[in-house]
């Protein structure tokens, strides 16, 4: 097994945005997620003019820094039914000046269904027609996260878009890692962390044999007690993850 990104989630309004760049460059291979919500991003907050200031500065930093957006609700709810929201569009469209690329590359549609339903059709002309982006569909296994993925491999094309297994329980813990999904590019979320990366990751290589994948740490990023993301912590995560690959 091999792993192509290592995802760190959640930074908010106060992570400093010079620090956070500095870890990005002192990393390539890290990808900074960032959640986004009406509520929590949408026009007047401060993380809004927080993530502004962040993205100019990934838009002008000499090396390709890896930034990803996680939809939630309402931003989620556009995205299933094949629209861009409009609070998302000048995000979504930012390029960077020397190729004209995307700034943020990976969008990751955290897809529930108690919160925006889905439809199939409108979701795979979205992605067929924005084919410079990787957009991931987070799945957990329920019910009708199993069945968002049935009808989605019914459609032509379905193989465009990325899964991202989140085995939490309440607990924060996984209960099991399954194998790689055969289609598609698949990503583990779930408990993961500084203390318990190395061991879930030979779990986690267990099931996905010479497959390569890709990890998503959050909470366990946060200063213990609080909301704050906590850069060291997250250096602590991405360097035993590095770890484990210079040892297998």
């Amino acid at each position: 097994m091999n792993i192509s990104t290592i995802v760190c989630s959640d930074p908010r309004e106060d992570t400093p945005v010079d620090k956070l760049v500095a870890f990005m460059n002192e990393f390539p291979d890290v990808e900074i997620g960032v959640q986004a919500s009406g509520f929590k991003i949408g026009p007047g907050t401060a993380r809004r003019a927080w993530f502004d200031e962040l993205l100019r500065a990934v838009r002008n930093n000499p090396r390709r820094l890896n930034l990803a957006m996680h939809v939630n609700m309402e931003y989620c709810a556009h995205m299933c039914r094949g629209l861009i929201h409009d609070d998302l569009a000048q995000w979504f469209f930012a390029v960077r000046p020397d190729d004209n690329m995307p700034i943020i590359k990976r969008w990751q549609i955290n897809y529930s269904e108690n919160k925006c339903s889905i439809n199939p059709y409108s979701l795979m002309d979205m992605l067929n027609t924005y084919s410079d982006y990787e957009f991931i569909m987070q799945h957990d296994s329920t019910p009708a996260s199993n069945m968002v993925l049935d009808r989605l491999k019914g459609i032509r094309a379905s193989n465009k878009f990325s899964v991202l297994y989140n085995a939490s329980v309440a607990s924060g813990s996984p209960v099991q890692w399954r194998a790689p999904y055969a289609r598609y590019k698949t990503g583990y979320s779930g408990g993961l962390g500084p203390e318990n990366i190395a061991g879930q990751l030979d779990n986690i290589a267990a099931v996905a044999g010479r497959r390569i994948i890709w990890v998503d740490a959050n909470d366990t990023l946060k200063t213990p007690g609080t909301d704050t993301f906590d850069i060291a912590r997250a250096r602590e995560y991405v360097l035993a993850t590095r770890q484990w690959l210079k040892q297998r």
